[in-house]
């Protein structure tokens, strides 16, 4: 009798039943193969409509990375494995049309994937150039609901520095794509440093004076007017961690008051009370130092931050050097 033991699919035995046994022993047959099925699939209790491939993309995702060569056409969905190592510099212009994923590729060298708004659509719409151990995850898109037509590129990491990363993206300058789509990256985030720099500015006692500050240690962005309107006018909308040290100094220790203002489109934002300074030496003035910080948002247009100050005393005025140790203001686009 050729009867086999077991309790999985692939316990049973092709072979059996063999051509001399009986045909009373075929319910036996039976029991034994619908107990295999119910055994291996404990848990489906309805239809499964997966296709094969579908099935065997499932698992193509835990298998480890495997090799492709670069080409024109590389054929990303045909593989065993969602995680893939392309070889070559070949340019590619399509990941061919076997749709699975989303699937992770690394370079091992450098090459441009060529944008196509069709098939093959890169973040911003202009070709991407990837260097070598860029990674990049790719997944199938569809123009009409259910049928994929062309594939996504979602997300990628770069092992290069921060400025190269930028020039990645053909047809925008460095500038321009990190204000606009990595807006936290070294090259794009909008930040400055400025102060009163060669001679000191004169205030009117009693009267709040606008400082200008009319040197620029950086101004990443070129967003700060140091020769006008002595204001932040920043391209790019997100929260601003700002910071500003005044020195301020009168006569004769005549300075009795000393605070300065963050003003946001002209209005009131913050304000920070001065810590008094008097000379013990050879020095006839008072000088108060202020200080202060603050966070505000920006809507990369038309707001603008200045600073300002209101003293009380004889002959006021904002100390000035030419390092900017003395009246700064700085910002920078938080992340």
């Amino acid at each position: 009798m050729g009867l086999e033991t077991g309790m999985y699919i692939s316990d049973l035995v092709a072979t059996n039943p063999l051509a001399g046994d009986l045909r009373s022993e075929g319910d036996d047959h039976l029991r034994l193969i619908k107990a295999a099925i119910k055994a291996t699939f404990p848990n489906l209790n309805g239809a499964v409509t997966g296709t094969p491939a579908q099935l065997n993309a499932l698992l193509a995702g835990e298998a480890a990375e495997l090799d492709v060569a670069s080409a024109a056409t590389v054929n990303l969905g045909g593989q065993t494995s969602r995680k893939l190592r392309v070889t070559g510099s070949i340019g590619i212009t399509s990941f061919g049309t076997a749709y699975a994923g989303p699937i992770i590729v690394r370079f091992e060298e450098g090459l441009t994937i060529t944008h196509n708004a069709t098939t093959l659509l890169c973040p911003g719409g202009v070709n991407y150039v990837a260097a070598a151990g860029d990674v990049v995850i790719v997944t199938p898109k569809a123009t009409v609901s259910g049928t994929a037509d062309g594939w996504l590129v979602i997300a990628w990491l770069t092992l290069v520095a921060a400025d190269a990363r930028f020039a990645k993206l053909a047809g925008l300058s460095t500038q321009d794509f990190s204000a606009k789509t990595f807006r936290g990256s070294a090259s794009g985030m909008p930040k400055f440093r400025v102060y009163r720099a060669t001679s000191a500015q004169a205030l009117t006692s009693g009267l709040q004076t606008k400082i200008q500050f009319n040197e620029e240690a950086f101004d990443t962005n070129s967003n700060f007017d140091s020769t006008t309107n002595f204001r932040f006018t920043p391209t790019v909308a997100g929260y601003y961690a700002v910071s500003w040290a005044i020195t301020v100094q009168a006569d004769s220790n005549t300075l009795t008051n000393c605070l300065t203002l963050l003003l946001k489109n002209g209005a009131g934002a913050q304000t920070s009370s001065g810590s008094g300074i008097v000379s013990t030496t050879n020095l006839t003035a008072t000088q108060f130092v202020s200080v202060g910080r603050d966070v505000v948002y920006m809507n990369g247009s038309t707001d603008y931050l200045e600073v300002a100050v209101f003293a009380v005393g004889t002959s006021p005025t904002i100390q000035a050097d030419a390092n900017g140790t003395v009246s700064s203001f700085t910002g920078a686009l938080m992340v």
